[in-house]
């Protein structure tokens, strides 16, 4: 069955008022004994008419009540028609992955109309310019308002007219948007006027950096403006760095079929946590002078990244803005140094090594070149300690927009044969916003 079938059917089903034709089996009435009092005619007739007032009285007091019930859900739900989807079975593609856990990702996730003349269903399929995909960050139930994560090219251009497809509404809603970043390809929308917020969820994250290949993952989104769907398969790379349009982004290589329509929709894992946003995929590649047709190769931005810089959209007016050590890492070698069993996962560890340090910087005079870098400590937007392990020269970048201004960071360090090591204490004052 089509997506608009199942769609139409759902409808039908809802806009019935079930009822029971069966008839109604009465005892016979008890026989009259001789010591009865007879009616007269007249009284019989009044009786008569006093029990069909009560019926009619009680007929209308009833559907009062049903109207208002209808009048009370209308006002509530905002005019939007909420359909249950939760219960629909789901076929996804690869193993070990449990409908709960697809479920709980399509709870979280939207369809994005951008441009066009969009008024209902129909035309926000039919009459966008550009359509693409995105999940609930937050939402907030007491002011009735939620954060959308998608991708920046999704909404480039057509920034004043984005509609939202929530699971289960009939209506799209307007959205606006609060800020992105081109340089992350990361938009965050907001919308204000969703009244039944509880026909929604927002995202379960898990962390990005301790991904393992080989991994189950599976995306939801609007491939090929279709309206939701849901493909999976594997994690084939982690931390790839790819070309596109000529800035160099890190991204998670995936071989779940995603097709136009599925930008800015949610990666997930096995549990239906958060692990990506996918953003680009390969169709061709080159092999000396003959195109090779790619297949089963994708992109999604790491979920800890997208996550980070959409924090900090919010977080800051619409800007992404990172802490800027004014640091290059690098990895001293192409192949890591460890690699460890962390619940069923091998995760690879890279020795992380500072390749340069800007003059100037505020890691100047205190991070030096040929320094490794085991893990650092940094207080987050929230007023928390956090610490974290270098598994990778990426480690950084991730966190990099949730650290709080003015806050310590205390880098643990090695350093060469005779010369101290760490920590090093630098203060988060350098600022860069990355639009």
């Amino acid at each position: 069955m089509s997506y608009n079938e199942d769609y139409k059917d759902l409808l039908s089903r809802n806009e019935k008022i079930p009822y029971d034709d069966t008839p109604i089996s009465r005892d016979p009435e008890p026989r009259k004994t001789n010591f009865s009092f007879k009616k007269s005619g007249s009284e019989r007739q009044t009786g008569k008419s006093f029990k069909v007032l009560v019926g009619v009285v009680t007929l209308m007091f009833c559907l009062n009540i049903v109207l208002l019930g209808v009048l009370i859900h209308h006002i509530k739900t905002g005019g939007n028609r909420y359909i249950n989807y939760w219960n629909n079975s789901v076929n996804v593609s690869g193993e070990n992955i449990s409908t709960h856990a697809v479920q709980k990702a399509r709870y979280s996730s939207v369809c994005i109309a951008a441009g066009g003349n969009v008024y209902d269903y129909n035309s926000f399929y039919s009459n966008s310019e550009n359509m693409g995909s995105g999940v609930i960050l937050e939402k907030n139930n007491d002011d009735n308002y939620v954060y959308i994560l998608t991708c920046y090219h999704v909404v480039d251009g057509y920034l004043n007219k984005i509609n939202v497809q929530f699971q289960g509404y009939l209506q799209p809603i307007k959205a606006s948007v609060v800020g992105y970043s081109s340089n992350y390809d990361i938009a965050v929308l907001k919308v204000t006027d969703l009244r039944n917020i509880d026909a929604c969820g927002q995202v379960d994250a898990s962390d990005s950096q301790k991904l393992a290949i080989g991994e189950t993952a599976f995306a939801v989104g609007n491939s090929l403006s279709g309206g939701f769907s849901v493909t999976g398969g594997l994690i084939s790379r982690i931390n790839k760095e790819i070309s596109v349009e000529g800035r160099i982004c890190r991204e998670l290589q995936i071989d779940a079929a995603i097709n136009p329509g599925n930008s800015g929709g949610g990666l997930f894992n096995a549990k239906g946590e958060f692990i990506g946003l996918v953003n680009s995929k390969l169709f061709t590649t080159k092999s000396g002078p003959n195109t090779i047709v790619a297949e089963g190769t994708a992109y999604a931005i790491p979920g800890t990244l997208a996550l980070g810089v959409a924090r900090s959209i919010i977080e800051n007016d619409g800007d992404a803005t990172s802490i800027n050590l004014g640091v290059s890492f690098a990895h001293d070698e192409n192949y890591p140094v460890s690699s460890v069993m962390v619940n069923d996962k091998l995760i690879d560890n890279y020795k992380v090594i500072v390749q340069s340090v800007a003059s100037g910087s505020i890691a100047s005079g205190k991070l030096k070149r040929g320094d490794e870098i085991v893990s650092f400590t940094y207080i987050d937007l929230d007023g928390n300690e956090q610490t974290v392990d270098m598994l990778n020269k990426y480690c950084y970048e991730d966190v990099s927009f949730n650290i709080k201004r003015n806050s310590v960071m205390k880098f643990n360090i090695i350093r060469a044969i005779g010369q101290p090591d760490g920590p090093v204490e630098i203060v988060a004052t350098s600022i860069s916003i990355q639009k």
